[in-house]
Formats: C-alpha cells, sequence, structure tokens
C-alpha cells in the first residue's frame, strides 16, 4: 500500500510498517500522534514523513509481530 493508504488505515486504528522504519517497529496513532514505535520495547518517536517514507511500500501489521503481504 502507499503511505497515503497507510495513513488512512493508521487513522481508523490500525498500524503498519515499511522498510522506511528501523527492524521491529511499527506506525500508529499515539494519544493522538503518528509515533513510530518499537513493539518489544515500547521506545517511539515521532514519524518525520521523509521522502523514503512516501516511496516505501507499507503494510498492515496484525498483532504483535504479524506482517500482512
Amino acid at each position: 500500500m502507499t503511505l497515503d493508504e497507510a495513513l488512512e488505515y493508521v487513522a481508523d486504528g490500525g498500524k503498519v510498517t515499511s522498510a522506511s522504519l528501523s527492524n521491529g517497529a511499527v506506525l500508529k496513532q499515539v494519544d493522538g500522534k503518528l509515533r513510530v514505535v518499537f513493539e518489544l520495547t515500547g521506545d517511539s518517536y515521532d514519524f518525520q514523513n521523509h521522502e523514503k517514507d512516501q516511496l516505501a511500500t507499507w503494510y498492515k501489521v496484525e498483532g504483535w509481530g504479524s506482517y500482512e503481504v
């Protein structure tokens, strides 16, 4: 999916990942903000939306560490 589709999915409560994020990280909404969250540790940072994110293919994440292609 594209970044725009991924952002819509995240807005509906989902979480996504792509090769543009660090391994083990997902993009999701936390307290109304887009955050990149490392599922294993809970560490997170604000999503910056760089060009690499716009060019990446995004995937839905179902559960913890399970990726839907």
